[in-house]
């Protein structure tokens, strides 16, 4: 009621809201495009040269598994890619989205815009301050995941070994 009475609601003023909502969605459409774009390109900049550099190892290199590798690649290239495209790109457009909605109602509904930044600041406040231990769980997450790849890769190359001394059980345990 209040809307409607304080003169915004009119002809003009609901195509404009209608508009900035199809602009909303139109760019979340073009950020999960352009995200996803943006994160394959890297991805599939990151896997040629880092297969240019196991191609080019010598014979001898023991230190360099195909197998293990590729397994490693794949599956950080996917982390890789998930983060940009979700990640990076969705940040940039909530924060472009949050400051033009903070900046819109400052100017139409000063009250509103009182409220929206009692809620947005605090977010990004908080969001700041976890970024550390983000950072540092995602390294821990990384280097377990490395330990894993490295023990499977050492269990598939003696893989029969482990079964001729019936050693599989413990292998299975190590992987846990």
């Amino acid at each position: 009621d209040s809307f409607y009475h304080s003169g915004f609601s009119g002809r003009w003023s609901g195509a404009a809201i209608v508009a900035l909502g199809a602009g909303l969605y139109a760019g979340r459409i073009l950020q999960r495009r352009h995200g996803e774009m943006f994160a394959l390109d890297y991805v599939n900049e990151t896997r040629l040269l880092l297969m240019e550099n196991v191609l080019s190892a010598p014979d001898n290199a023991r230190h360099v598994r195909i197998g293990l590798v590729t397994a490693r690649l794949s599956g950080d290239l996917l982390s890789l890619k998930n983060w940009l495209a979700e990640g990076l790109a969705s940040g940039i457009v909530t924060i472009t989205t949050l400051a033009a909605l903070l900046a819109g109602s400052a100017v139409l509904f000063p009250s509103i815009a009182l409220i929206l930044a009692a809620v947005v600041i605090p977010w990004g406040a908080i969001a700041l301050v976890l970024r550390p231990s983000l950072r540092e769980t995602i390294g821990t997450a990384r280097r377990l995941r490395g330990r894993l790849a490295n023990v499977a890769g050492d269990q598939v190359v003696s893989r029969l070994t482990l079964v001729h001394f019936g050693q599989t059980h413990r292998a299975l345990d190590s992987l846990m």
